[in-house]
């Protein structure tokens, strides 16, 4: 089990990774859960129980409790090929470390903001991170190239047994060689990221979440990247507390804008979710 804290706006908030009891939870205004259902498991009904808004989606685990050559060969084959273009001929460098100082953080913010702010997606929390970090469960890796500038990098957190990709973000060149170049270079950091989830003796390499959504064709091609890496799709819950009244309002309003998302699962699909 995970905890982390951190402010967003006027809200603390809890996430917790693995919490099967949500009293293991520490005091927030609203809790966010996320479980991972692994092969040959099922969604625990007690799991079920008080959320304020549920939902299920799915990620893709890669199986790492296996010998590096059978992990290799299980990505596909023009992975394979620009995995080992990058690592023998192209001039990049990997460098990672497991508990990043303030201003690598700092540093990464600012980086994957600014690639959060073009992809319209959510920018990364300061003090989440410092939270995970604070607790040894983070690993921030990127590469750079011969002219230290970062091509792309990864944030992973490690819980029980596996590590999982939580944020990633590549540099923007308008020169087409150089995005070629990144996208080889993302793809040999997601390698070397698996072989260090590998050798710090993790069984599972989470790659952060599949979108559900067949509408969203950017995430669509995001999807079939994760893929490439011969992962098996699994379910993953997510479940939101109000603790305080502030809470409580701000869960009500992210189940408003929820409702129409396809891992929501109303009070009507409850039900059928139990008995999964």
């Amino acid at each position: 089990m995970l905890q982390v804290s951190y402010n967003r706006g006027f809200l603390k908030m809890i996430n917790g990774f693995e919490v099967t009891d949500i009293n293991e939870c520490k005091s927030g205004d609203a809790v966010i859960t996320t479980n991972v259902i692994f092969p040959g498991k099922q969604i625990e009904c007690h799991l079920l129980e008080v959320a304020g808004v549920i939902l299920v989606g799915k990620t893709s685990l890669i199986d790492i409790d296996r010998k590096e050559e059978e992990i290799f060969a299980d990505i596909h084959k023009n992975t394979r090929y620009k995995i080992n273009r990058a690592e023998k001929r192209d001039p990049i460098h990997y460098h990672v470390t497991d508990f990043p100082t303030d201003d690598q953080l700092q540093q990464f913010v600012v980086f994957f903001n600014n690639f959060a702010k073009h992809k319209r997606i959510q920018g990364a929390n300061l003090e989440r991170l410092k939270s995970f970090r604070d607790q040894h469960a983070i690993v921030l890796s990127y590469i750079t190239d011969n002219q230290e500038r970062i091509l792309c990098t990864h944030i992973h957190y490690i819980v029980n047994d596996y590590s999982c990709l939580l944020y990633s973000a590549s540099a923007r060149f308008e020169n087409s060689q150089i995005r070629n170049l990144i996208g080889r270079a993302n793809r040999y950091l997601h390698w070397q990221d698996i072989k260090l989830a590998k050798a710090k003796g993790l069984k599972w390499y989470n790659f952060g979440g599949i979108s559900t959504d067949k509408k969203d064709i950017p995430h669509q091609s995001i999807n079939q990247f994760k893929m490439e890496f011969g992962g098996q799709l699994v379910d993953v819950l997510t479940r939101m507390y109000g603790s305080t009244v502030l809470g409580k309002c701000a869960v009500f309003l992210y189940k408003m804008k929820a409702k129409n998302r396809p891992e929501y699962i109303s009070k009507e699909n409850l039900t059928g979710l139990r008995s999964y």
